[in-house]
């Protein structure tokens, strides 16, 4: 997180307390309060994100949200900003101006005039950068509890891959990719390295990718040929860069160029 304008440092909120007691629920409900306030922090989410859960409700005024759809800036207001940038501090209490989704200024006490920016009152919650999952396969987000006791050979390797993941339509990849993209944001995960392997036609990828670009998270498309790719290869037998390229094929070839 820093003061520049090129920063793209993004900041999902948590909830300040996490009470065991009768508070529980309401903290919850305040942490998703907070987080639909400020997930437009990541760079290309929808300002819709950006409104404050009652503006979303049902029966919420259509002025509110045309407001934060035609504003350029939105300013979260008395956080608790912790930006993990020795550069920028910490604060017990700061705003946090967005600018074109990205962060331009931390400090306390940003004043903008009301027609100039979306403010937004966070007190008492805070703001971190976003978290980073290094390995998902996120396609599975529709399958999620299904082998719950499962193991990873032979349970997931028969199941989830050789019997499932074959099935996936583009509809079915698409569908599971937002599901999970979408909960990550939710969450504070707001960048994912997604080890994608329902490749099964270009249709599927291409849908994957949209999935990911109507979420608005960060992510790297990390494209694997899928279940054929996985079945040929053990712990014991690890093939060499050129059986790899065999492995793959042209069809295999031709769905990772279009896909990039």
């Amino acid at each position: 997180m820093t003061e520049q304008s090129n920063s793209e440092r993004t900041a999902p909120a948590t909830s300040e307390t996490n009470g065991c007691d009768g508070s529980a629920a309401m903290a919850e409900s305040s942490r998703r309060h907070f987080l639909k306030a400020s997930a437009a922090l990541a760079a290309g989410v929808t300002a819709t994100q950006a409104l404050p859960e009652a503006a979303m409700a049902q029966g919420a005024s259509d002025v509110e949200l045309n407001r934060v759809l035609q504003q350029r800036r939105t300013l979260l207001k008395g956080g608790v900003v912790l930006t993990l940038d020795r550069g920028v501090g910490d604060f017990a209490q700061a705003d946090v101006l967005i600018e074109d989704g990205k962060i331009r200024e931390v400090r306390p006490n940003i004043v903008v005039s009301d027609d100039a920016a979306a403010a937004i009152d966070v007190p008492g919650r805070i703001l971190i950068p976003g978290f980073i999952d290094t390995h998902s396969h996120s396609y599975q987000g529709i399958l999620r509890n299904i082998l719950s006791n499962g193991r990873v050979d032979p349970d997931y390797n028969r199941d989830i891959i050789g019997k499932l993941t074959p099935a996936f339509t583009p509809v079915d990849a698409y569908a599971g990719m937002l599901s999970t993209a979408l909960g990550m944001i939710e969450a504070g995960t707001t960048c994912v390295v997604d080890v994608s392997q329902v490749n099964n036609t270009p249709e599927h990828s291409d849908a994957l990718i949209r999935a990911l670009q109507d979420s608005g998270i960060r992510a790297v498309f990390a494209y694997s040929d899928g279940e054929r790719a996985c079945r040929a290869v053990s712990a014991t037998n690890l093939p060499t860069a050129a059986e790899l390229f065999q492995l793959r094929g042209p069809a295999a070839d031709a769905r990772a160029g279009r896909a990039s």
